[in-house]
C-alpha cells in the first residue's frame, strides 16, 4: 500500500546507503576509495549492510594480466569471515564480465571464484578462465625485457685443502591438509618422482598429538592406545556444548603411509619428526593452542615420545632418525603448539634423552627450531642445554627455521653467517629444518610481473625461484654451514608460499632444488670453493662424496653470460663432468659434458641460471 510517507522513507534509505558507503570508505584499509570503487561499495552495502569492504590493491588484472584501470569499478570478492568484501581491480569491463560468468557457472559453490580471484589479486597472478568451472592460477607473463647480456669472465677455485660440514640430507616436510594431498601422496608415480628424480634424502613430519586417556604413571602410556583420524575417545568434552573440546587429529596417517613408501624406495632416506604439541592433558592449558608442558608430566612426555618411535616402526616400518621435542617453541599458534622457556627446554631434553637411552632407542634429538632470523633469542635455548652437563650430550643437532615469524621466509648471507658465528663453538651439526619461498607462484626472476612487485611486510622485491630456492639454499650451505636443509611442504593443491610443487607437477622451485638434492648426497663433505659472489655474480659450493664423486653447484645471479674457469684441487681427479642447468627456459636440463684439462674446467653460465657439475674419479 502506497502512502505519502513512502518518498520520505526512500529518502531516508538513500541517506542511510550513502552514509554506509562513506563509513565503508573510511573503514577500508590502504588507498582511499576512488569513485569507481564507491560504485561497487554501494552495491555491496545495499546487499549486506554489515559489509566491510577492503581494497585488494592489486596492480594487475586477474583476468587479462594487464595493469588495473582505476576508472573501472572493481569486482566484489566476498570472503568467508567477518563480512569482508575484497575490491579486486580489473583492466576492462569485459574482465569483470568474465568473473561474473564464472561465478554464475559455479553458483553451487559461492566461494569458489571469489577464492581464486582473491588468491590471484594478493599474489599478482592471473586466472585462466578458459574452463569457467575449473579455473586455474598461473603466473603473469609481463616481465620487462631482459638486459642485453654482456660476455664476461670469472675465475674460481675448488679445493679440498679446507673441509667443512658433512651433508645429512635435503628435502621437505609433509603435512596432509586435505583429501587432495592424500590422493597425491598415495600415487606411486609421485613417490618415485620425489625419490628417484628429485633426489629427496630427508623428510620431516609433524608429530601431532595422539589421543589417549590420561594416565597416572608414565609406564602406563602405550602406543596401542593411540587414536587418530576421526577418533574422539579420550578428547575432553566441552561442558557447554557436550561435544569434544577440539577436533580429532587428522592428516598424520596419510603422511606416515607416504613416508613409509619413500623409505621402501630408498631405505637411506632420513625420517625426522617435530612435535607440534604434547597430548593436551599434559599441558598447562588443555587444548590445541599454546600452553606449556607441565613439569610433573616430563617423564610422561618422554615415555609418550618413546612410544611414538615404536609406533611408526611397528605399524609403518619407518626408522625414525631424529626428533625435535617442539616445533617453533616461542610461538603460541592457533593450531597445535606449545611454548617453552630455555630452562624448561633443557630439562625436557634431558628427560627425553635419558628415557631414549634407557629404552635402547637410537634416535637423535634436534632443536630448538626457533628462528634463524632472531639468532640471540634462539641461542638462549641452545645455551641452556649446553650449560647443563646432564642435558648437553642428548641434543645432538642444532636446528632453526628460516623465517622471521614462522611464515615470512628469510635467510640472507648475513643472517646465515651471523647465526653460524653464534653456534660454531658448540661443535654440533646444524640443520635448517623449515623454510619457504618468496613468491607464491613459480616465477623465475625477482620482482614479479613487471620487476617491481615488493613484499608488503619487508618492502623488498618478491623473490623468484632462483633467489628464494637457489639463493637461500646456497647461503645456508656456504655461510650457515648447514648439514641439512628442508623446505616446508612438498606439494600444495594450488600455488602458495608453502609448496615446492603444485599437485604432482614439477615447476621452477622443484628443478632448482633438484640441482642440489640429486647431486649432493648424504655423507658428502663440503670443500672450499670461491671466491663467492654472495647474492650477486657467481656463487658456488663444492662437495666430495665417499664414492669419489665431486659435485659443484654454481649460481649466476647476474644478467651476463659468464665464461667461468673452475680450478679443481680435489682429493681425487675428475676427467669430465656431466652438466645440468636450470634457467628461465630450462628445467635441470642435461647440457652435455664439461671436460677437465690441466686441472681446469671451463664453462659458460647463462644469465640467471643454476649449473651443476657432477663427475666421478676414473
Amino acid at each position: 500500500m502506497t502512502s505519502a510517507r513512502t518518498p520520505i522513507l526512500l529518502g531516508v534509505l538513500v541517506l542511510f546507503a550513502a552514509g554506509a558507503v562513506l563509513a565503508a570508505a573510511k573503514a577500508a584499509k590502504g588507498p582511499e576509495l576512488t569513485p569507481a570503487d564507491q560504485v561497487t561499495v554501494q552495491k555491496i552495502m545495499a546487499a549486506d549492510p554489515q559489509a566491510n569492504p577492503k581494497k585488494a590493491g592489486n596492480k594487475f588484472c586477474p583476468v587479462t594480466g594487464r595493469p588495473v584501470d582505476p576508472s573501472i569499478p572493481p569486482v566484489d570478492c566476498p570472503q568467508k569471515f567477518q563480512h569482508i568484501h575484497l575490491l579486486v581491480g580489473v583492466a576492462t569491463k569485459e574482465a569483470a564480465d568474465v568473473i561474473a560468468a564464472a561465478n554464475e557457472a559455479n553458483k553451487s559453490n559461492k566461494w569458489a571464484i571469489p577464492s581464486i580471484v582473491t588468491a590471484a589479486a594478493e599474489n599478482n597472478m592471473q586466472v585462466d578462465f578458459s574452463s569457467p568451472k575449473n579455473p586455474v592460477l598461473k603466473p603473469i607473463d609481463m616481465a620487462p625485457p631482459a638486459p642485453v647480456p654482456r660476455d664476461v669472465t670469472a675465475a674460481v677455485e675448488v679445493s679440498a685443502a679446507q673441509k667443512f660440514q658433512t651433508i645429512d640430507g635435503f628435502g621437505t616436510a609433509t603435512y596432509c591438509y586435505n583429501k587432495t594431498d592424500h590422493e597425491i601422496y598415495a600415487k606411486p608415480e609421485f613417490q618415485k618422482l620425489v625419490v628417484e628424480d628429485l633426489g629427496l634424502s630427508m623428510i620431516r613430519f609433524a608429530l601431532v598429538p595422539a589421543h589417549f586417556k590420561p594416565v597416572e604413571k608414565p609406564e602406563q602410556i602405550s602406543r596401542k592406545d593411540f587414536l587418530f583420524e576421526g577418533a574422539v575417545e579420550g578428547v575432553p568434552i566441552n561442558e557447554k556444548t557436550n561435544k569434544p573440546a577440539f577436533g580429532p587429529t587428522k592428516g598424520v596417517i596419510p603422511c606416515l603411509e607416504f613416508i613409509a613408501a619413500l623409505q621402501k624406495l630408498n631405505p637411506e632416506i632420513k625420517v625426522v619428526a617435530s612435535v607440534w604439541s604434547p597430548p593436551y592433558w599434559m599441558k598447562t592449558k588443555v587444548g590445541v593452542s599454546g600452553g606449556s608442558l607441565r613439569p610433573e608430566c616430563y617423564e610422561h612426555y618422554a615415555r609418550y615420545l618413546a612410544e611414538w618411535v615404536r609406533f611408526v616402526k611397528e605399524k609403518y616400518g619407518i626408522e625414525l632418525y631424529a626428533l625435535s621435542p617442539q616445533n617453533e617453541l616461542e610461538f603460541v599458534e592457533p593450531y597445535n603448539s606449545c611454548v617453552y622457556k630455555p630452562e624448561e627446554f633443557a630439562a625436557v631434553v634431558k628427560v627425553i634423552g635419558r628415557t631414549f637411552q634407557k629404552e635402547g632407542l637410537n634416535v637423535k634429538l634436534f632443536g630448538p627450531e626457533d628462528m634463524t632470523h632472531y639468532g640471540p633469542r634462539t641461542v638462549r635455548f641452545i645455551k641452556a642445554v649446553e650449560d647443563d652437563p646432564a642435558a648437553k650430550p642428548f641434543l645432538g643437532i642444532l636446528a632453526t627455521h628460516g623465517y622471521s615469524d614462522g611464515i615470512q621466509s628469510t635467510g640472507s648471507v648475513q643472517e646465515n653467517a651471523d647465526f653460524w658465528g653464534l653456534i660454531k663453538d658448540y661443535g654440533k651439526p646444524y640443520w635448517q629444518t623449515e623454510t619457504g619461498p618468496g613468491a607464491a607462484d613459480d616465477r623465475w626472476n625477482d620482482g614479479g610481473p613487471d620487476g617491481t612487485v615488493t613484499n608488503v611486510k619487508t618492502g623488498k622485491l618478491v623473490e623468484g625461484a632462483l633467489a628464494s630456492i637457489g639463493g637461500r639454499h646456497h647461503y645456508a650451505l656456504a655461510y650457515g654451514q648447514a648439514s641439512a636443509w628442508l623446505f616446508w611442504q612438498i606439494t600444495e593443491p594450488k600455488p602458495s608460499i608453502h609448496g615446492l610443487m603444485v599437485l604432482d607437477k614439477p615447476g621452477k622451485r622443484y628443478y632448482v632444488a633438484k640441482q642440489f638434492w640429486r647431486y649432493i648426497r648424504p655423507r658428502s663433505v663440503r670443500i672450499a670453493a670461491g671466491p663467492d659472489g654472495g647474492d650477486k655474480g657467481v656463487c658456488l659450493t663444492a662437495y666430495q662424496h665417499p664414492d669419489k664423486a665431486v659435485t659443484v653447484v654454481l649460481l649466476n645471479r647476474s644478467d651476463d653470460n659468464v665464461k667461468t674457469t673452475v680450478t679443481l684441487k680435489t682429493d681425487f681427479p675428475v676427467a669430465v663432468f656431466d652438466t645440468y642447468r636450470t634457467s628461465l627456459k630450462e628445467d635441470c636440463a642435461a647440457v652435455g659434458k664439461t671436460p677437465v684439462a690441466g686441472g681446469k674446467a671451463v664453462l659458460t653460465l647463462p644469465p640467471r641460471s643454476v649449473v651443476t657439475l657432477y663427475g666421478k674419479a676414473q
